[in-house]
């Protein structure tokens, strides 16, 4: 909350100091292509990596948090006898109706960093990598229009 509080003050410090109200959306539009960027790279980087996961067979275990400090649960799977976290937070809505102990599934699994993708990771990964270039694309179409 402090933050856009923050932002709220320079915002209309801009206003005052420069004289023309302008200047809000042009910064706004800055944050929003910041935040459009850093989606990308960290998509970008969880796509390079499961590019280079293997596709295993795996048996879901349990959802959990991955220390105990951590606030987002994940989902847990058992390749070969060792328990292994998915790279990202599991949908808690539908948990019983997507996460079932009786099922093996083909997962993706990158043993240097020791996280699986599920088919939910990936799903998560490629619509966030889209969605990322959509809205930056959408802002610069507006900033340079």
């Amino acid at each position: 909350m402090q933050y856009v509080i923050l932002l709220l003050v320079i915002g209309i410090l801009l206003c005052v100091l420069t004289g023309n109200a302008g200047v809000l959306f042009y910064v706004g539009a800055g944050i929003l292509l910041l935040l459009s960027a850093s989606l990308v790279v960290l998509f970008l980087y969880s796509l390079f990596l499961l590019l280079r996961a293997k596709r295993v067979d795996a048996v879901f275990t349990r959802v959990g948090p991955r220390d105990e400090e951590d606030l987002h649960k994940v989902a847990y799977y058992n390749i070969d006898g060792t328990e292994y976290p998915c790279l990202f937070p599991e949908e808690g809505i539908f948990r019983k109706k997507l996460y079932r102990t009786d099922r093996t599934y083909r997962v993706r699994f990158h043993k240097k960093r020791g996280c699986v993708f599920d088919r939910y990771a990936i799903i998560t990964t490629v619509a966030g990598l889209s969605g990322g270039l959509i809205i930056g694309a959408i802002t610069l179409l507006t900033l340079l229009s």
